[in-house]
């Protein structure tokens, strides 16, 4: 699972995402937010290339848990929060390891 932006995949992260995936039947693509109208997320889900399905951005600590338990995540990487809280999810999501170094390295196989 990746989460980037922009989120309608019109530039950044997204855009190079989907410049390598979106013909690829072994890489699904989801839009979680807004599908302008003239942007490659709505093209793409009118075409049944992605799909659609709204996030919500504001999780409670139980509810990443629960998703990083469903993907099997083993590192997770926390975008928004107290970092006085972090020892919380720590506990919450152990054995799973929280990572906090600025840089992170990805291994995709493609």
């Amino acid at each position: 699972v990746r989460v980037t932006g922009s989120a309608d995949g019109a530039s950044g992260d997204s855009a190079a995402l989907l410049a390598r995936f979106s013909g690829r039947e072994d890489r699904t693509v989801v839009f979680t937010g807004y599908l302008p109208l003239d942007s490659p997320a709505r093209t793409l889900t009118a075409q049944g290339r992605a799909h659609f399905l709204r996030w919500n951005v504001h999780p409670r600590c139980r509810d990443n848990v629960a998703l990083a338990r469903r993907i099997g995540a083993q590192q997770l990487l926390p975008a928004f929060g107290a970092h006085a809280q972090m020892h919380r999810l720590e506990a919450e999501l152990a054995p799973q390891r929280l990572v906090f170094e600025a840089d992170v390295r990805w291994s995709d196989g493609a």
